[in-house]
């Protein structure tokens, strides 16, 4: 408990105190309190100084935040003590600076009357010892820690969030602190981008965010596609965001977003085979014989790899790629897409 000599002890009496003053009248002038590991286990004491502007009751053994009716306290420290639940802070409407870390906190009642809040720093929370009887599926079916109910009275005063080691999985709830521009939520269960699209939307001033050691954050393109997601950030995971960086994201992802089109390919015309002392070649259209291509009947004929005194024997072929008649080198060369069988020899001639 918070005692009079106490305070008195940990302020240094003889420098604090004006002539002619009683120590009441000292502590209701009082705006400074720090009781660090003291073993204090409740806040009752603290309505002595009522002109309190910062506050500190780090390392302790508190249990329940109580006693507060501080008009003008601006800064609360109650980190590595015992709190359980959040709750009895509607008496502090100047409270701007909040620190809660390394506590047990299971339950936020409410952040009611605290329009001016602006730092919460919330993180590492402790699970109490279990209750005897209660099993670890019973405790998973908690509800959240935080919810946009409770987070509503300070959804336009936040700047500066801690959320970080809480095992939260969702950060949505968040999305109506609109002012957002720092949020530290590493070491935590967030393992889906769906997870963080309301919530980075929502947070459109967000500046810094750190998400190392989720999940999510281990995931491939993680810092590429929360950059796109969020044109604000200039921090993510302590990388610093340069714009070419997120320029060329953007160009990606709208290149990307394109449907594709396949180009149909126009009507085959049928196989022109060719025999003789050339390797047998089938091909459509275009014609590659030992490297040497050519387009059509007329450009493979006049090719310089025949030689003009070749003697070639033309016959039309059947659809079951029989010989069917003779064909003159002219109906070759005029009809394209005729199937025909080319072959001669020329003893004269070698390749």
């Amino acid at each position: 408990m918070i005692t009079e000599d106490l305070i008195l002890k940990s302020i240094g009496l003889p420098q604090r105190r004006k002539s002619h003053e009683t120590n009441e009248e000292m502590l209701q002038r009082l705006v400074h309190l720090a009781l660090h590991d003291k073993g204090i286990k409740n806040m009752e004491g603290v309505s002595l100084c009522p002109q309190l502007n910062i506050l500190s009751l780090r390392s302790n053994k508190i249990e329940e935040i109580s006693g507060l009716n501080h008009p003008e306290l601006t800064s609360l420290d109650l980190q590595e003590n015992k709190i359980r639940t959040v709750s009895h802070l509607e008496n502090c409407p100047s409270l701007t600076h909040l620190y809660l870390n390394e506590n047990c906190i299971e339950t936020i009642e409410s952040f009611e009357g605290l329009h001016s809040l602006e730092e919460l720093h919330i993180a590492f929370q402790t699970p109490a010892p279990s209750p005897e009887g209660q099993t670890e599926e019973t405790q998973s079916q908690r509800p959240p820690l935080f919810s946009y109910e409770i987070l509503q009275p300070i959804s336009r005063s936040l700047v500066i969030l801690n959320i970080s080691h809480n095992h939260l999985k969702d950060l949505s709830p968040f999305a109506c602190c609109r002012n957002l521009m720092t949020v530290d939520a590493s070491e935590n269960d967030v393992d889906s981008f769906d997870q963080l699209v309301e919530f980075l939307n929502g947070c459109y001033r967000l500046r810094t965010f750190d998400l190392t050691k989720n999940p999510l954050s281990a995931q491939r393109k993680f810092y590429e596609t929360v950059i796109v997601m969020s044109l604000s950030l200039r921090t993510v995971n302590g990388k610093e965001v340069l714009d070419s960086q997120r320029e060329f994201c953007l160009r990606k992802q709208a290149r990307d977003s394109q449907p594709k089109t396949r180009v149909k390919a126009p009507a085959r015309p049928k196989p022109l085979s060719i025999e003789g002392s050339q390797p047998p070649v089938t091909t459509q259209r275009t014609i590659s014989t030992n490297a040497v291509v050519v387009k059509n009947a007329d450009e493979f004929l006049d090719r310089s790899f025949v030689h003009p005194t070749f003697d070639l024997n033309l016959h039309e072929h059947d659809e079951q790629g029989n010989l069917v008649k003779p064909v003159s080198r002219t109906k070759a060369v005029k009809q394209q897409n005729i199937s025909l069988n080319i072959s001669g020899s020329n003893p004269k001639y070698r390749r």
